[in-house]
């Protein structure tokens, strides 16, 4: 991996912070069916794949589904997300 790609790897993760606690403040709010968390989901689904964080891509790729749908994602959808967030970022 080139020196480039691995420095926006690591960017992408470190904002995955600040996406992990905005998730899980609409999760809790239980504002999962509002804009903020769908434009989320949406941003997710394309900068994981493109970054190489496949499992936030697809997990956030279920949640952007569901919007699609004109759903509100499921509790377990948005875990799967929180899950896939966590491991990407760095240890705190």
């Amino acid at each position: 991996m080139s020196d480039v790609m691995a420095g926006l790897r690591a960017r992408f993760a470190a904002r995955c912070i600040g996406d992990l606690t905005r998730l899980q403040a609409l999760a809790a709010a239980g504002r999962m069916d509002g804009e903020e968390a769908r434009a989320l989901a949406h941003s997710l689904a394309g900068a994981g794949a493109t970054f190489g964080f496949p499992e936030v891509s697809a997990a956030a790729g279920r949640l952007d589904d569901a919007y699609v749908e004109g759903r509100t994602p499921s509790q377990a959808e948005v875990l799967t997300l929180i899950a896939a967030l966590e491991a990407v970022t760095p240890a705190s």
